[in-house]
């Protein structure tokens, strides 16, 4: 999830990876991402919209594919 979709709510794209933060390799970025959800929230977008969307940029991806920003311990050192 790169971003995790959330970019398409809120229109910008935050510097962060979920995939990086869950797997706890990120975890200073853990903020920026809350505080990006908690703009998607806050920012009565059309719910139904953002999913449609998110389904759509999804459609065109292979679910074998790694994330673009996956990487491995020894990159973040």
């Amino acid at each position: 999830m790169n971003f995790g979709k959330a970019n398409i709510a809120v229109n910008r794209l935050p510097n962060v990876c979920v995939s990086i933060i869950v797997a706890d390799l990120q975890a200073d970025k853990t903020n920026l991402l809350l505080q990006a959800l908690a703009e998607a929230i806050n920012s009565n977008v059309d719910n139904n919209e953002v999913v449609r969307k998110t389904l759509q940029s999804l459609g065109d991806t292979n679910e074998n594919q790694k994330p673009s920003c996956s990487r491995d311990r020894k990159d973040l050192s």
